[in-house]
């Protein structure tokens, strides 16, 4: 973990009294050393999320001690169902989201501001928010691993489906976005993509995407040259 997140760790844990230390030698007590490594991690990672809404230092105890997975049979459990739901959470959002934007995206006719408006509308905006807010979201990061770039390249290769699974899984709560913010994140994308989508040039009566339409023609209309020779037939001999 890095030192700016423990130090984040330290801070949160510090203001709100956090019984960090306390939790983890119960969890140890309770499932073993072998689980220490596990447990710790988990434990760091709420404590960085936790907030004064959460609950206090009671609640944030009480949490750990009941929502950690403490045998590989209730661990695959876990995985399993957070495989599932957010599979199907995600789909149903994916597809609310291409029909919100069905007017802007397809060449089906004009585009009114209410078009823009239900294109810019992110019906997934709270949904991190709220599962924060009901610990599902505690409950991943008790039990799955943050990563970080780094380690996903210097590790990753020799991942096995699962530790790549349970490392996105977690990446998902890697940050606690307010749902308000989200929200206009989703209208910044929106209009950014608006703008590249409605940015057209003619060519010979053809309307033509700027952004890759016109590449396209302009290589059409380039000469077909000979291929150059390879560089290393150019330098041999």
């Amino acid at each position: 973990m890095r030192r700016s997140a423990m130090l984040s760790i330290f801070t949160v844990a510090l203001l709100m009294n956090l019984p960090a230390d306390r939790v983890k030698n119960a969890l140890v007590l309770k499932y073993g050393e072998a689980q220490r490594p596990r447990i710790e991690r988990g434990v760091d990672q709420v404590a960085q999320f936790w907030r004064e809404e959460d609950g206090d230092a009671a609640a944030f105890e009480q949490f750990a001690l009941a929502s950690f997975a403490g045998d590989a049979q209730t661990l695959d459990a876990l995985f399993e169902r957070m495989e599932y739901v957010f599979e199907s959470v995600d789909g149903y959002f994916t597809a609310m989201s291409r029909d919100l934007g069905r007017q802007v995206d397809l060449d089906i006719g004009p585009i009114y501001p209410f078009d823009e408006m239900l294109n810019a509308w992110s019906p997934a905006a709270h949904v991190d928010d709220d599962l924060f807010q009901n610990k599902i979201a505690f409950v991943v990061l008790l039990n799955f691993p943050l990563t970080t770039l780094e380690q996903r390249l210097a590790a990753g290769d020799h991942w096995s489906r699962r530790q790549w699974a349970e490392a996105r899984l977690a990446q998902r709560f890697s940050r606690r976005v307010p749902a308000s913010v989200s929200q206009e994140m989703s209208k910044a994308r929106a209009a950014a993509a608006q703008y590249v989508a409605t940015y057209n040039v003619y060519v010979d009566g053809k309307r033509l995407l700027a952004h890759w339409n016109l590449r396209d023609e302009i290589r059409r209309r380039m000469p077909r040259e000979k291929p150059r020779c390879r560089i290393s037939e150019r330098f041999s001999g």
